[in-house]
């Protein structure tokens, strides 16, 4: 199973790990989980791993028990499911499923780790005069915006951001759509009022962010180039369709210096991002 064939909503699960293969996870030596086939996992979910110690120690609050378990330890991971093999098929037990994962910020981490070596490796070589490619130090210098770097042209600080759908920019979102349902012409963030709650005044920043996700699109400023944005906005087909509920849109993207330059596997759908504190069909009301 991979994430274009599956149509569920992805989930965070809370589960207890050992600490034999949870250190083998924090040390990227375990890239897979074994677990009972009774939640529904499915490609993108999100596993919360919290370290649980079943080792016996003295039970301190008294009663009939002498030892309990340690328990948890307090250290856990946040893995991605990127593919799954159901039980049933491959010999595995219909009880059971294999899931492999990934770990995000260690992956990042380890990424870097090399791409730090790299550019050490770099340095030592130009100090005793050997030219290294420009290809090279490019590389080098995009894996550590992960967690920041110097760019050793202009000397700033430079990093890699990343960005999700919060419920401001849905609802901001919701409301540029029925603007546009209503005129069909592009719609100046100011004339977005939402459908349901208190009147607010949205900005320009919560349906320009939407533009890396493929949600929505600008009107060209024809009037003054100079100017990024004209302050008009559409939605993209794509994005009417996430207001609808029909698809998901990526959980996250990574942006640098404003550029998307990458998405989180992932995904989430419109009633994920406005979050609980909202009504979906209010909101919607009006819209076919």
């Amino acid at each position: 199973m991979n994430l274009e064939q599956r149509t569920e909503q992805v989930k965070t699960h809370d589960l207890k790990c050992w600490p034999e293969p949870f250190q083998a996870l924090a040390d990227g030596r375990k890239n897979y989980e074994i677990r009972k086939e009774d939640r529904g996992f499915i490609v993108g979910d999100r596993l919360r791993l919290r370290e649980w110690d079943p080792a016996e120690a003295p039970n301190l609050d008294g009663g009939d028990v002498m030892f309990v378990p340690r328990g948890y330890t307090g250290r856990e991971l946040t893995v991605t499911v990127t593919f799954k093999t159901p039980g049933g098929s491959f010999g595995l037990p219909r009880d059971l499923c294999v899931l492999g994962i990934v770990n995000e910020d260690a992956e990042a981490e380890r990424k870097m780790n090399e791409e730090g070596d790299r550019i050490r490796e770099a340095e030592t070589r130009m100090d005793y005069g050997t030219p290294v490619m420009l290809d090279e130090a490019r590389q080098a210098f995009e894996a550590a915006l992960v967690k920041g770097t110097t760019c050793p042209v202009c000397a700033r600080f430079c990093k890699q951001y990343r960005r999700a759908i919060n419920s401001t920019q849905a609802r901001a979102f919701i409301a540029l759509c029925h603007e546009w349902d209503r005129t069909h012409e592009w719609v100046a963030v100011k004339d977005c009022r939402p459908e349901d709650g208190p009147d607010v005044a949205y900005s320009t920043g919560e349906i320009g962010k939407l533009v890396h996700f493929g949600l929505a699109v600008a009107k060209p400023n024809d009037k003054d180039p100079s100017k990024r944005c004209s302050g008009l906005w559409a939605p993209m087909p794509f994005g009417e369709r996430w207001v609808r509920g029909e698809v998901e849109a990526a959980a996250a993207v990574y942006l640098w210096n404003n550029h998307l330059v990458g998405k989180d596997a992932g995904t989430v759908t419109i009633e994920d991002a406005l979050g609980h504190p909202f009504h979906y069909a209010a909101m919607m009301a009006g819209r076919d």
